[in-house]
């Protein structure tokens, strides 16, 4: 693994966010039912930006994306993080949430809310490590057990 770490902005109709989409999608699979797993779609994260970790050769390690949360004025919902197992601990997610943030802030949002799984342990530490906290469910999510929902004031 390379020790640089680029974030750029990804088509999420591309034939590569479909590839990260696909992986995510079985990754969650995993390890959760299928009724319990909210997939965002292209179109969904569409009216946001997706952002692409890549190494030194471009390859990708992940994604994540940001979009506005519907009825909720200066409000955003990350969705679709993801970091590709053989990138997992170098900080990749780190640095994908760093430019999320930055992505929000320049759109004027002054929240941001994340639901994830309560069996992904690292994501969870992530996410509380850097400023997050948790909350109720929001935006229709249900109150679901396996589920954690976080929100994080922007500076």
């Amino acid at each position: 693994m390379s020790a640089t770490i680029r974030i750029d902005a990804l088509d999420p109709y591309s034939d590569e966010a479909a590839a990260l989409f696909a992986e995510s999608d079985a990754f969650m699979l995993s390890i959760y039912p299928p009724e319990i797993c909210y997939r965002a779609t292209p179109e969904a994260v569409a009216s946001g930006v997706l952002l692409v970790a890549r190494d030194d050769a471009g390859a990708a390690l992940g994604c994540g994306a940001v979009r506005p949360l519907a009825g909720a004025q200066g409000v955003g919902e990350v969705k679709r993080v993801f970091v590709r197992a053989a990138a997992r601990g170098s900080g990749t997610g780190r640095r994908l949430m760093e430019a999320l943030e930055a992505e929000a802030r320049a759109a004027g949002w002054t929240t941001l809310m994340l639901e994830t799984g309560c069996k992904q342990t690292a994501a969870i530490a992530l996410y509380e490590g850097t400023g997050w906290r948790r909350r109720a469910p929001f935006g229709g999510y249900p109150n679901d057990p396996e589920s954690i929902f976080m929100e994080k004031t922007l500076g």
